[in-house]
């Protein structure tokens, strides 16, 4: 008999774990799901397993399980979608792929018709959408290698699954280098789960520190108020940073609009950065690429979005100009984002469709959520 695989364990877990809470049930449901999409291509990394891992391994979470099967479901009725859903189920490919979801998703359930493009032997844009009747490309990457990218969602994962199995927050800071190691990363679960059962079993707050890679508060949720406040449920990423932020976003800028789009359309560069500390978005906030944006033929504007997890609050504000957009907003399963979006200097009032499809966001994935509940049916209409 063979031993039974990752998703009959996974599929065990929240059937029983549902039969003790029945609140829980639509985890079941949830978890069949997202088995029959990600299976046939689920690859876990041989040490750390895959981003979506500690949403899977830890019970409690049946909403947020929910959701993801919902975006999942809008993804697959996108065109193209095929070779995205290959890479979400490679613990090396997800968060690249995943931010090719996430800003389709803003396109679909904002009413605009999309598809992904098929790659090809030439660089070619990730997504072609109907903007305003007008046929525009997407090309959607990230400003961090793809190491680091991989690197901080493991971490993310370590920092808010680990202290929540023992009902506990953590909070404090992370930092990505070319010296984080598996084993150092294997350090940092050891401590937090050493530190997550010490702070449950003494009522108390307790430090964790991997010296060059994390130092943490793990306290009791009822004890939250004993943590530092700047820190309390909140982690800060940080990665070293060999070039000026506002350098490496122009030259990501130029690396990418110069190769990618073909030069006869409307197109969109957007830029994610998951490690982008509060001071270099402020920084990139207050920069002005208008101009060079102007230099690439139809390249309409360039859009930083900034994804913000394991928070507990997130501060909302938005601040509109000619020149650029600055906003921040929640979303749903403590998470939110930061945006900026800069017009070519050429066309600075063709961006204001970009800017609202990402204002509108949070509104949008909440009428996700409640049309998948309801079994409804797609957002957009594919092209």
């Amino acid at each position: 008999m063979s031993p039974p695989s990752y998703w009959d364990i996974i599929e065990h877990l929240h059937t029983q774990y549902a039969r003790e809470f029945p609140r829980t049930s639509g985890a079941v449901d949830a978890i069949r799901g997202l088995r029959a999409l990600l299976e046939p291509n689920w690859k876990l990394d041989s040490r750390h397993g895959h981003p979506l891992d500690r949403l899977f391994r830890v019970a409690p979470h049946h909403v947020e399980l929910a959701h993801l099967l919902a975006k999942l479901e809008a993804l697959r009725r996108i065109p193209g979608h095929e070779r995205v859903l290959v890479r979400i189920g490679s613990a090396a490919d997800f968060t690249t792929a995943w931010y090719e979801v996430d800003f389709a998703l803003k396109l679909t359930s904002d009413g605009h018709a999309c598809r992904f493009l098929e790659e090809d032997e030439s660089p070619r844009p990730d997504l072609l959408v109907e903007i305003n009747a007008e046929s525009w490309e997407v090309e959607v990457t990230s400003l961090n290698p793809p190491r680091e990218d991989q690197l901080a969602s493991t971490l993310g994962s370590f920092t808010s699954s680990i202290p929540f199995q023992h009902k506990c927050i953590s909070g404090g800071v992370a930092y990505i280098s070319d010296q984080l190691s598996n084993r150092s990363l294997s350090e940092v679960e050891r401590q937090l789960r050493a530190g997550a059962a010490k702070a449950r079993t003494d009522s108390t707050v307790v430090w964790v520190n991997v010296p060059g890679v994390i130092r943490a508060q793990v306290a009791p949720r009822e004890l939250a108020d004993r943590m530092d406040p700047q820190y309390r449920g909140l982690f800060v990423f940080d990665h070293q940073t060999p070039l000026p932020v506002a350098r490496r976003f122009s030259s990501a800028v130029q690396r990418k609009a110069g190769r990618q789009f073909s030069g006869d359309t409307p197109s969109l560069l957007v830029v994610y950065d998951q490690l982008l500390s509060d001071d270099e978005e402020l920084t990139l906030a207050g920069e002005d690429f208008g101009a060079l944006i102007a230099t690439y033929s139809r390249l309409t504007a360039v859009a930083l979005i900034r994804p913000l997890r394991w928070r507990e609050t997130v501060e909302t504000f938005l601040n509109r100009a000619d020149d650029r957009t600055h906003g921040r907003h929640a979303l749903p399963d403590s998470e939110g984002e930061s945006y900026i979006v800069w017009p070519s200097a050429m066309d600075p009032r063709a961006f204001d469709s970009i800017v609202d499809l990402v204002v509108r966001f949070p509104a949008n994935l909440d009428h996700l959520y409640r049309d998948a509940k309801s079994d409804a049916g797609p957002q957009g209409t594919p092209i």
